[in-house]
This record gives structure tokens, C-alpha cells and sequence, in this order.
């Protein structure tokens, strides 16, 4: 089975994070994330935590996805359909935010904008 996630944006403007299973159809799983970056927790003195954190093309360029033990989630998400009235809006461009060395610079300043982060390890694993 192959899962693939993404993040697309619909004809109304709102980004999604979208799911497809096997090539079939994509289906939206959650409204208004703008963007999703994870980095991998390598452990490089087997101690079962990381000593680094990695893009997945630098896990695998390494070859070392038998040391990850560790997942560190970053999601910037917004307010999606719901919008800020004009009066309390900020005034001028829109500021980047940042989140796992990603960085997301909103289109307009109609939304609000969330960043968030979390680090998941992966217990059960054991050494190749």
C-alpha cells in the first residue's frame, strides 16, 4: 500500500493537507495547513535519542534510517475560511513564519496564522 500526503489548494483558496492511497482519489483530511515539514531524529551512540535531526533526503543521502528514533512535526496552519474583519487587521506585508528551519510568508494578512511543533519517538524500535 502507498499513502501519499500533500498539500493542495482548492478553488475556493484554502489550503489542504490531502491524502491518496494507492493512486486512487485524494481526499482532504484537514482544512487550512499551509505548510508541514518533518525532520528525523538520528541517534548516532545508540542510546535511543537523537543526536540530530534531519530532512529525510539527508537521512537517506547519510543512510541512516536505521538510526532514526525520533520524528519532529512542524505545521503552520491558518484560519482557512474564516477571516480577520479589515478593522483589525495588521497593516503592511504579511511577516515569515518560521517553524523547523522552514519558513512560510502568508499571501495576505486576511488569516490568522498558527505555528506549531511537536517531537514523536519511536519506542519500539530496535538496531538492524
Amino acid at each position: 500500500t502507498s499513502i501519499r500526503y500533500y498539500i493542495a489548494v482548492d478553488a475556493n483558496g484554502i489550503s489542504n493537507l490531502m491524502c491518496q492511497v494507492d493512486g486512487g482519489t485524494p481526499e482532504p483530511l484537514v482544512s487550512g495547513i499551509e505548510m508541514i515539514k518533518f525532520l528525523y531524529g538520528v541517534d548516532t551512540d545508540f542510546n535511543n535519542s537523537a543526536n540530530y535531526y534531519l530532512t529525510a533526503s539527508e537521512v537517506e543521502l547519510a543512510n541512516a534510517w536505521n538510526s532514526v528514533v525520533s520524528i519532529r512535526i512542524g505545521v503552520i496552519s491558518s484560519s482557512a475560511e474564516f477571516t480577520i474583519p479589515s478593522a483589525r487587521r495588521l497593516s503592511g506585508s504579511p511577516a515569515t513564519i518560521n517553524v523547523l528551519n522552514g519558513s512560510y510568508t502568508p499571501a495576505d494578512n486576511s488569516r490568522a496564522y498558527y505555528a506549531s511543533t511537536a517531537t514523536v519517538s519511536l519506542r519500539n524500535l530496535s538496531y538492524q
